[in-house]
C-alpha cells in the first residue's frame, strides 16, 4: 500500500498475553527431536522442468486446497525512481486475462471453481499464482499459464490501472505516514539505489510499453522458480508436473541483472531526520535498525526482541498513557533487513524517542522479558505453525525461504530455532543494534 510495506512485517501491533502454557526446552537438543520438523521435513518433493525451472511440491493433509505459485526474482531497474510500481503494475495488468480467457472469466472462477488468481510485487521477487481445489487444478492451471504467457495487456486497462494508482496517491497525499516512509526510502536510497520507493510514487512515469516490455521480460527461465503445496497424492504430484512442465517448461534462459543492494550494509547513524510532507509536523516517528540476514538463525532473536518491543511500547505509550493512536515493531524484510519501530498519531509533548528507550530498558531490568519469553516464543512459533493450515501461507513461507535461503523448507527450522533463544539472547540483541545506534525519522510540513 506504501512504500516498505511490501517488506514490513509487524509481528504484533497489540499487547500480548504473558500468560500460558510454558514451552518446554529440556528434552529437544536438536532439529530431529522437533516435532513440527520431524512432520515437515519429508513433505517436500523437488524436480526440475526441462529447461531447469525448478519445482518444490509441499504435500500437505491438512489443506483442503492447493496453492501453485511462480516466484520470480525482480530485476534491477535503469531507472527505479520513475519505474516505481512497474512490478505491481504490471502483475495486475496480467490478471485482466488473455485472448483465450476473459477478465470476467477469470473473475467468475471464484464462484465456478472456487479458485483465486495471487499476486504480490517484494522489493527482490515477484509471486504470481493461484489457489484453487485439487479437483479444479489441471483446468485452472492452464488458464494461469495462458494469462501468464499470453497476457491481453489492453492499453485501456493500463490506463485504467494508473488512473487508479494516481487516485489512491492524491487520497493518501495527507497521510504522514505515507510521507515518512517515502521520506525514509529517500534518505536510505541515497546509499543504495536498491531502497528506492518500489510502489507507485509521484514520481512514477510508466508508459505503456514499459510494462509491456517488462510482462516479455518476465518469461525468462533463468528467473523463475516454482512453489506449490496441496494435499496431493503422488499420482497428483506427478500429474502437477506433466502439467506444469508442458505450460512453462519451454520458457528460454537468458541473461538478467537480479535486483540487490550494492553495499553490504547500511550506515546508520543514531540520529534524527526530518523529511517533508503534508501531514502535521511530527505526527508520525519511524525508527529502523540493523538485523541480521532474514532466514539466518541469529534472525529469529531479533524476531523475539521485535515482538517484546512491541508489546511493551504498545502497552504503555497507546493503552495506558494515550501517546500515540498506534505503535508497533516490526521487520523490513530483504537483501538488507531492518528493524523498525513506528508511532504514529501523536497527542503529546513527551520525547517518545526517549522515552521508548527508557521503557525497554527498565523492562530489561525489571525481569518482564524472562517472565514473558514463552509467550513471545509460543506467538511466534504459531505463526509457523498456522500457516500449515493453508496452501496459500504455505507457499509464501517456501518463497521467503526460497529466496533468502535458497532452500524453499528452510522455514520449517524456525520452530526449533524459536525454542533455543533465552531472554538473555534477547537481551543481547538488543544491546548490539537497536540499544546503541537507531536512526529515526520525523515528517515535517515545508
Amino acid at each position: 500500500m506504501i512504500s516498505f510495506l511490501a517488506l514490513f512485517f509487524i509481528l504484533s501491533c497489540k499487547s500480548t498475553s504473558a500468560e500460558g502454557t510454558r514451552i518446554k526446552t529440556d528434552f529437544i537438543t536438536s532439529f530431529d527431536q522437533e516435532p513440527f520438523y520431524i512432520q515437515a521435513k519429508n513433505s517436500f518433493e523437488e524436480k526440475r522442468l526441462s529447461n531447469g525451472i525448478p519445482l518444490i511440491i509441499k504435500t500437505s493433509t491438512a489443506q483442503k486446497d492447493c496453492t501453485v505459485r511462480l516466484v520470480i526474482d525482480a530485476e534491477s531497474l535503469s531507472n527505479p525512481e520513475q519505474k516505481a510500481g512497474i512490478e505491481e503494475i504490471t502483475l495486475k495488468l496480467m490478471k485482466f486475462g488473455s485472448a483465450s480467457y476473459s477478465s470476467n472469466y477469470i473473475s467468475s472462477l471464484e464462484y465456478t471453481d472456487s479458485a483465486f488468481f495471487e499476486l504480490k510485487a517484494h522489493r527482490d521477487y515477484l509471486e504470481f499464482g493461484f489457489t484453487a481445489p485439487l479437483s479444479s487444478l489441471e483446468n485452472i492451471c492452464a488458464v494461469f499459464a495462458d494469462v501468464f504467457k499470453n497476457p491481453l495487456m489492453d492499453t485501456e486497462d493500463f490506463e485504467s490501472l494508473i488512473n487508479e494508482a494516481s487516485e489512491l496517491l492524491e487520497k493518501n497525499k495527507d497521510d504522514a505516514r505515507q510521507s515518512l516512509l517515502n521520506g525514509a526510502c529517500e534518505v536510505l536510497s541515497l546509499q543504495d539505489k536498491y531502497f528506492t520507493v518500489n510502489t507507485y510514487s509521484a514520481k512514477t512515469k510508466l508508459t505503456y510499453q514499459d510494462v509491456f516490455s517488462y510482462q516479455k521480460a518476465l518469461l525468462n527461465a533463468s528467473k523463475i522458480k516454482i512453489v506449490a503445496s496441496g494435499n496431493f497424492t503422488l499420482k497428483d504430484v506427478e500429474k502437477l508436473y506433466s502439467d506444469l512442465n508442458s505450460q512453462f517448461g519451454s520458457l528460454k534462459s537468458r541473461a538478467y541483472k537480479k535486483r540487490s543492494p550494492a553495499v553490504k550494509t547500511l550506515d546508520l547513524p543514531a540520529e534524527i531526520r526530518t523529511v517533508s510532507g503534508d501531514g502535521l509536523f511530527n505526527e508520525c516517528l519511524m525508527g529502523v535498525y540493523k538485523i541480521p540476514p532474514v532466514c539466518s538463525e541469529e534472525y529469529v532473536k531479533y524476531s523475539l526482541m521485535t515482538l517484546f518491543i512491541d508489546d511493551i511500547l504498545y502497552r504503555d505509550i497507546k493503552e495506558k498513557n494515550g501517546y500515540a493512536d498506534d505503535i508497533g515493531s516490526g521487520i523490513i524484510a530483504g537483501n538488507i533487513p531492518l528493524g523498525v519501530i513506528m508511532a504514529c498519531g501523536l497527542h503529546s509533548q513527551k520525547d517518545l524517542i526517549s522515552y521508548s528507550a527508557e521503557l525497554i530498558q527498565k523492562a530489561f531490568e525489571s525481569g518482564t522479558l524472562d517472565k514473558k519469553i514463552d509467550s513471545f516464543r509460543r506467538i511466534y512459533t504459531s505463526v509457523v505453525m498456522s500457516s500449515e493450515l493453508s496452501s496459500s501461507k504455505t507457499c509464501s513461507q517456501m518463497a521467503t525461504s526460497l529466496v533468502y535461503s535458497g532452500n524453499a523448507s528452510e522455514y520449517i527450522k524456525r520452530p526449533y530455532l524459536i525454542r533455543t533463544v533465552t531472554a538473555e539472547d534477547v537481551k543481547k540483541a538488543y544491546d548490539e543494534t537497536l540499544g546503541s545506534k537507531i536512526l529515526w525519522f520525523k515528517v515535517s510540513r515545508e
